[in-house]
């Protein structure tokens, strides 16, 4: 009698255990283009030296293969109104057999770069990528004329830059 009285209470726990995990609405997964923004949000707060942060939103590309470009930017270093612009792919990690409670990082920090370093007389703002096929990228952007304000580049200009084995190369144009 004990017994039986003790089954019938957990399962009676069990029921109402059950019920109310199926009332919680299950939790939708979060799309590619928000674990990217995420990312980058990471990757600037490493990046930065207190005081700069994130600009203008990233702009992200996924390839064929579902690795991310992205182009960010980074304002206001030591207080000024200096902009740097980095270029970052995030490879797309394979979550096979994972469980939904475990924690996950889809994508994994493969490189990344800031635009002109080490190049001469950068004057060019980046505004845009494309990737090709070969993993070269392609920064469309403006630099300035002659008679520009520092405000207002206005000729367009491309820069290529090659990505292999986790690093990058400029292209000759």
């Amino acid at each position: 009698m004990l017994r039986t009285a003790v089954l019938a209470s957990l399962l009676g726990s069990l029921t109402v255990f059950s019920a109310s995990a199926a009332d919680q609405p299950a939790k939708k997964p979060v799309s590619d283009q928000v674990v990217i923004l995420r990312e980058v949000d990471s990757l600037t707060s490493l990046l930065s030296d207190g005081v700069a942060g994130p600009g203008a939103e990233p702009k992200i590309l996924f390839g064929p293969d579902g690795d991310a470009f992205v182009l960010f930017d980074m304002e206001s270093w030591s207080g000024s109104n200096s902009l740097t612009q980095y270029v970052a792919i995030f490879t797309k990690v394979d979550t096979t057999g994972w469980q939904s409670a475990w924690r996950s990082h889809r994508y994994s920090l493969a490189a990344f770069m800031e635009l002109g370093a080490g190049q001469q007389d950068w004057e060019f703002e980046a505004d845009d990528l494309s990737v090709d096929m070969y993993d070269i990228i392609t920064v469309k952007g403006l630099t300035w004329g002659p008679k520009d304000a520092h405000c207002c580049p206005s000729i367009h200009k491309n820069i290529k830059v090659k990505y292999s084995a986790g690093s990058f190369t400029y292209l000759k144009e």
